[in-house]
């Protein structure tokens, strides 16, 4: 529908008009009038094609977040940018390459793009810290600001463009000519951390014949007012669609797209704060189909602002007259494709479902913090894109025989340590679902421990001789089944992924760092779970490496307190990631737990990490990007290579990130997945 008009666009980009060349640019414009006149006479009205015209002439300015020059000066008419248009800008390579974004440098790229106004501050900060990190580049436009806002400055993937006030379809500003996928997004929506993740799934379950999206609009037979009830039946974002719906409109807050499924250039928006509209008539035109992707009540949730409504739907709604408000133009537009229809986009691939009660600390009142709330919470985040119906049920303070009289056939009990008091019941929730034909899989804390061994074996034979298949022992790795001492039951052990989320912290290099972690100060004091003596460790650290400064951090409370003669840290939240990024290394002496979740954290964030064999954990997610050692001798002389070599201390920070990344929550939930699907079919 656009495409004459967008060569012409082109060509007066090209030609950098400016006020001296008034003839040549009133030529340019007029030949450009025919042709708008010709596509849209039946639609706009007079003042609208004024206003089409109004920006066409317009070039952009685009600066990179990270950028010196915008550090030091926020001010747009001081700061020098580099000039573009959307052509140019869409077709230059500002891909910046991160470490998340080598990993992803051959794969499709993911572009994002978002329009904001003054005011809106607070919601663009919150959307850029939870957007920046599923895409590979992030576009935000600049509608009517002076200065540029702080909140959208030192991101290495996201680009600043500013130029004429062109409102919502300023989020369209990186489309032309770019191959992949491509976000719509808005400053007022909080997303969720697996939203990108989630749509893209979409798109490739439809085979790219789609645009996909969570907020949709079905119009209605009879229809009179975009904005009226009567007129069309709106799906929002925060509502709950457990199935995909065929929508006639996406909302551009919640869309997304692969290039090859359809064609749309920014000059598709021929009008402000009407980009719905359009970007719905060009998929009517090429006979796209809209898919409102499922999704679960409030998984995405609308951010409120102080003072005066500024959407664009509640100002036509209200009928308030002022710029935003489009109902007239709108209604045109819509009723000039009637009558519209629904596209067929196919069978997409269906995903097996089934139904999983967790039972462990689920309760964050509770429970404040630990290792499992955290990984309780996380399997629900890895489970819920496949459509798992997962249930978390508190061991203490939830249903956990009724289970809050939801269905499961998959019954995961969760609980801490068998030495610890959560433990009691385990046995009675093993027997209670498991003779009601739900399939149980326990967890009893594999610690490398020979006795924990002979526990698990004993338990899991005796469950088996009641309840066959229905009885299953969870382990974090495909590993435990080569343990001699599981063999007796290595058929009845089910691989369920450790969770793990790692902070995003800034990667310091060799020269910024100092200092060796040693860990959890309460575990240090704890004999039992360590694999050397940790007296002797630090005495032989502090021999080897007079300069290297010596710390632990307090998160448990030991059983026996002990004066190891380190600095100790105090009890970190869950933003540790910057402070402990300062260490050059860690050295790990815990043996016998059945998971370390901090040094795998550090060795993703690119600090080198020492540590003993630890069977089913660090040695299978670290393995190699670690350095595994077999006693204090080797472990000091690799402490001290590590700690003064930077080649050395390089390759294996490097080496330690990439393995750890590759075991984050999101990259292992398919896993999580094909195991307990396969049970989930041992269920009576």
């Amino acid at each position: 529908m656009m495409s004459t008009s967008s060569n012409i666009f082109g060509q007066i980009q090209k030609n950098k008009i400016s006020m001296a060349s008034t003839s040549d640019v009133n030529a340019k414009l007029a030949a450009l009038n025919d042709q708008i006149q010709t596509v849209v006479k039946p639609v706009l009205s007079p003042a609208s094609k004024k206003k089409a015209l109004s920006s066409v002439a317009e070039e952009f300015t685009i600066w990179k977040s990270s950028s010196e020059a915008i550090r030091e000066s926020t001010s747009l008419e001081s700061t020098k940018g580099q000039t573009i248009t959307p052509s140019t800008l869409a077709r230059e390579q500002y891909f910046v390459p991160g470490l998340d974004h080598q990993v992803n440098s051959k794969r499709t790229k993911i572009r994002a793009g978002l329009a904001t106004i003054p005011g809106r501050e607070e919601g663009l900060a919150a959307v850029l810290r939870t957007i920046s990190p599923q895409v590979d580049e992030l576009f935000v436009y600049l509608n009517g600001f002076n200065e540029i806002p702080a909140c959208i400055l030192g991101y290495d993937n996201l680009f600043i463009v500013e130029g004429p006030d062109v409102g919502d379809r300023g989020k369209f500003i990186a489309v032309d000519r770019f191959d992949g996928y491509y976000f719509a997004i808005d400053d007022d929506i909080n997303y969720p951390p697996n939203y990108v993740r989630r749509l893209i799934d979409s798109i490739e379950r439809y085979g790219r014949r789609a645009v996909v999206g969570w907020h949709g609009s079905q119009l209605k037979k009879g229809f009179s007012s975009y904005y009226d009830q009567a007129s069309r039946r709106v799906m929002t974002f925060g509502g709950r669609y457990d199935d995909d719906h065929q929508v006639h409109l996406l909302g551009t807050g919640c869309l997304a797209f692969h290039t090859d499924t359809i064609d749309v250039k920014f000059d598709d928006f021929m009008l402000p704060n009407m980009a719905d509209i359009f970007f719905a008539l060009a998929g009517q035109k090429q006979k796209v189909p809209f898919i409102l992707s499922a999704h679960r009540k409030n998984e995405a949730t609308p951010i409120a602002f102080e003072g005066p409504d500024t959407s664009i739907s509640g100002s036509s709604i209200s009928k308030t007259g002022s710029r935003i408000d489009v109902r007239k133009e709108t209604d045109r537009l819509v009723k000039s494709a009637i009558p519209w229809k629904f596209h067929d986009a196919g069978a997409p691939h269906v995903r097996e479902k089934f139904s999983v009660a967790l039972i462990g600390r689920t309760d964050k009142k509770r429970w404040k913090h630990g290792g499992i709330l955290k990984s309780s919470h996380l399997t629900y985040d890895m489970l819920q894109p496949y459509g798992v119906d997962l249930n978390l049920v508190d061991v203490e303070t939830g249903d956990v025989k009724g289970l809050n009289g939801r269905a499961a056939q998959i019954v995961i009990v969760y609980p801490g340590d068998p030495d610890r008091p959560d433990y009691l019941q385990v046995e009675q929730l093993v027997d209670y679902h498991a003779s009601r034909g739900r399939v149980v899989v326990v967890n009893l804390s594999l610690n490398h421990v020979l006795g924990r061994y002979k526990f698990a074996v004993d338990r899991i034979l005796s469950w088996r001789s009641k309840y066959e298949d229905r009885v299953w022992l969870m382990a974090f790795t495909d590993r435990a089944r080569d343990i001699p001492e599981l063999r007796e039951v290595r058929d009845f052990i089910v691989t369920v992924p450790k969770t793990l989320e790692f902070p995003d912290t800034e990667v310091r290099a060799f020269g910024d760092t100092a200092g060796i972690f040693l860990g959890d100060y309460g575990k240090l004091c704890d004999a039992s779970l360590l694999g050397f003596p940790v007296e002797e460790v630090i005495a032989k650290l502090r021999a080897a490496l007079p300069e290297a400064p010596l710390y632990c951090v307090r998160q448990y409370r030991p059983k026996e307190a002990k004066d190891l003669g380190l600095e100790i840290l105090p009890y970190l939240k869950d933003d540790f990631g910057p402070l402990l990024a300062k260490s050059r290394l860690m050295v790990s002496i815990v043996k016998y737990a059945t998971f370390e979740m901090v040094p795998a954290e550090l060795a993703a964030m690119g600090i080198p990490l020492i540590y003993p064999e630890m069977a089913l954990s660090l040695s299978d997610y670290v393995g190699l990007s670690g350095k595994e050692v077999r006693s204090i001798q080797e472990l000091v002389e690799s402490a001290t290579d590590l700690y003064r070599d930077p080649l050395l201390w390089e390759s294996l920070s490097r080496s330690g990130q990439l393995r750890s990344q590759s075991s984050q929550v999101d990259l292992l939930s398919a896993q999580m997945y094909m195991s307990l699907k396969r049970l989930s079919r041992h269920a009576s």
